[in-house]
């Protein structure tokens, strides 16, 4: 028995995760340089957003209202968080204002962490429509056959499933990193497939909505069995390059031998590549007058679900506060939320209704403005009534930056998406 367990421990202690989780600890937006990387080339004719004269940069000196009546620049809201970071906000595709911090500069490359997964969903989109996915509806075992000899219930986990974080998966998304845990086994270990061989489930795939990165995991790996192409390559041919992306990218590895990409967490690139995604779709997967992913598909990607609270093909939805009509958002039962989507005439679809705290409910709609999302607050945000697109990257957060970019763009007087001089 003792010879036995010194094995086990030789084997667990000599693990790349292990020793990666001892000596990194908890993730950092550099860490594409402790992983392999894969490499996605700029583009030799980059796009660039218009810039406006400095007379004109009106919002770098305008302020937001913070707590206790202090009013703040953005580069003080922003910044406040310290260390490394950026914050861009574009209208009309004209950056209307860009500021970096610490050590960063308009080409400083950082991981964005689940973005990548918000990337990938752009690929699998691409992917179907290309044909090398049939349909969201595939079951996964599909495109990973040898999961159907693990578990019977990878049957019935379908792409739609992975998409929406529906799964059903035992995996619990808990950013402890501590080595023995899932999460740091699928972030620093070397081998995503055998650690997705071994999962377990705890529910019925579909039945449930639980946000948690191996669903990604396992959809990255399906992209790449199914069009044949890394994941690095497939987005430097149907993204990068369409797209005149002024830098390199890249996506980490999972090792030298296991070549798979990190695709729910390894994606790095900066917030004015960042950004063109967002005008990609803005502009409902049309770049210049070219289909880049179908509308059908962006428009699947921005549409909040209200089963998912607003997730859905690893994209966010910004919900709308159901309001009594003395302006009060708190409801003292389910069926007075009811009553009040009926009184607005709001459609079963789009209503959400959930209990936040014991005798509190709430009702929520989507509103058509949309974001991606990192684990320190990188932000990509769509807002495209206003045509605004805002990013924010960094390695410190210290409030839901989404929230405060979204009331920004609320509250600043731009014009209709109806101005003429919108374009592709």
């Amino acid at each position: 028995m003792k010879i036995l367990m010194l094995l086990l421990l030789s084997v667990f202690f000599s693990s790349c995760a292990f020793w990666r989780g001892v000596f990194h600890g908890a993730p950092n937006i550099d860490d594409y340089k402790i992983f392999p990387q894969a490499t996605i080339k700029k583009s030799s004719n980059p796009f660039h957003f218009t810039e406006l004269p400095p007379e004109r940069k009106i919002l770098d000196t305008a302020k937001i209202f913070r707590q206790k009546m202090v009013h703040i620049t953005l580069e003080e809201y922003f910044g406040q968080a310290g260390g490394n970071g950026s914050f861009l906000l574009i209208y009309n595709d004209t950056i209307v204002y860009e500021k970096y911090f610490g050590e960063f500069n308009r080409s400083s490359i950082s991981t964005v962490f689940s973005i990548s997964k918000s990337l990938t969903s752009l690929l699998c989109g691409i992917a179907i429509d290309e044909g090398y996915i049939k349909s969201i509806n595939d079951p996964v075992t599909d495109y990973l056959p040898e999961l159907n000899k693990k578990n019977a219930k990878f049957k019935s986990l379908t792409i739609e499933h992975l998409l929406d974080m529906r799964t059903g998966i035992k995996f619990k998304e808990q950013y402890n990193w501590i080595v023995t845990t899932g999460i740091a086994r699928l972030y620093y270990g070397n081998n995503q497939l055998q650690q997705i061989k071994s999962l377990k489930f705890e529910n019925e795939p579909g039945s449930t909505h639980y946000y948690h990165s191996i669903a990604t995991a396992i959809l990255g790996i399906i992209i790449e069995r199914a069009t044949g192409k890394g994941f690095a390559e497939y987005m430097e041919e149907k993204v990068w390059q369409p797209l005149n992306m002024e830098y390199d990218a890249s996506i980490s590895l999972d090792g030298k031998r296991n070549h798979f990409a990190r695709a729910a967490v390894g994606f790095s690139t900066n917030a004015i590549d960042l950004a063109k995604i967002g005008r990609l779709y803005m502009n409902k997967g049309n770049w210049n007058g070219k289909q880049i992913v179908s509308s059908e598909w962006i428009e699947r990607s921005v549409k909040g679900n209200v089963n998912n609270k607003g997730y859905q093909n690893c994209w966010y939805s910004i919900p709308k506060l159901l309001r009594k009509e003395d302006g009060n958002g708190i409801f003292p039962d389910s069926l007075s939320v009811v009553k009040r989507f009926d009184e607005l005439n709001i459609p079963h679809s789009e209503r959400c209704i959930y209990e936040p705290e014991k005798g509190e409910w709430i009702g929520e709609t989507y509103t058509p403005n949309f974001y991606a999302l990192g684990i320190f607050g990188q932000v990509l945000y769509v807002n495209p009534e206003k045509k605004i697109i805002a990013v924010r990257l960094g390695e410190k957060q210290h409030e839901d930056y989404y929230i405060i970019i979204h009331k920004l763009a609320e509250a600043l007087k731009v014009k209709s998406t109806t101005d003429e001089n919108n374009t592709n």
